[in-house]
């Protein structure tokens, strides 16, 4: 099968298990590299192998795609815009790779919810892409368990890891012609919006063993759990005292 691969973020593992695995990508779109550094990674493993690279706007979504060929599958892995109608209804088939167990946790910042709310289970989907954000039918679905002792890092890490191999069997699933989609369900399933740095702003008036889960979903770089305490921020770190290897990015 051929492949047209769409990506603003570090989904290079992805490309690279795709091409190891023997489909042929047509195509490599990315959108401004200054937006995303780490795309570069992605550039580096599409201009190793010979696949053209292109470079799209926003506004060339609506227009760009009249000379591709409309029976070569799409697939966005991270991509950050969403797809125009008529290009949605311009190819066979778009598919998309999200990194939790839709329909819950839909949205392009929302993997930090999962560890706020407790979840024991994550996962990553590849579903068709529709006119939605993360709505349309899921081909594939696999979970991984998610531990106490998980951060926001190192689930979005296992969540990287995971993507590849679950994207390929898609693919092959599609080239083999077994596709059965399961529409997505929305009833009684909460919707989050996209995180921010304020959502790590916890209550200090609760008691610590309600905050745990809070603390951990929080980005000690990026945007630590803080409360407010006579006109400054206090910052709050966990770990564990008999933690082994300190390189690991749980708890």
């Amino acid at each position: 099968m051929k492949l047209y691969y769409f990506s603003s973020a570090s989904r290079e593992l992805v490309l690279k298990k795709i091409l190891k695995n023997g489909i042929e990508v047509e195509k490599v779109f990315i959108t401004d590299p200054k937006d995303c550094p780490k795309i570069q990674l992605t550039i580096d493993i599409a201009d190793q192998s010979g696949i053209p690279v292109v470079v799209l706007d926003k506004k060339d979504l609506g227009s760009f795609f009249g000379d591709l060929n409309p029976n070569v599958v799409c697939l966005s892995a991270g991509f950050k815009y969403l797809f125009p109608p008529n290009f949605i209804d311009y190819f066979h088939l778009i598919l998309n790779v999200h990194g939790t167990l839709l329909p819950h946790y839909a949205g392009s910042k929302t993997l930090n919810w999962v560890i706020v709310n407790g979840e024991k289970w994550s996962g990553v989907t590849v579903h068709k892409v529709d006119a939605g954000m993360d709505t349309g039918p899921i081909l594939l679905q696999k979970k991984f368990p998610v531990t106490p002792f998980d951060t926001g890092k190192s689930l979005r890490r296992k969540t990287l890891e995971s993507e590849p191999s679950i994207v390929v069997e898609a693919l092959q699933m599609v080239a083999g012609g077994n596709i059965r989609y399961i529409e997505q369900n929305y009833d009684n399933v909460p919707m989050y919006p996209n995180r921010t740095p304020d959502h790590s702003k916890i209550n200090p008036n609760q008691p610590l063993i309600e905050l745990i889960d809070e603390i951990r979903a929080s980005d000690l770089e990026k945007y630590p759990a803080f409360f407010d305490y006579h006109g400054e921020k206090l910052g709050i770190k966990l770990f564990r005292l008999g933690k082994k290897n300190k390189d690991d990015d749980t708890l």
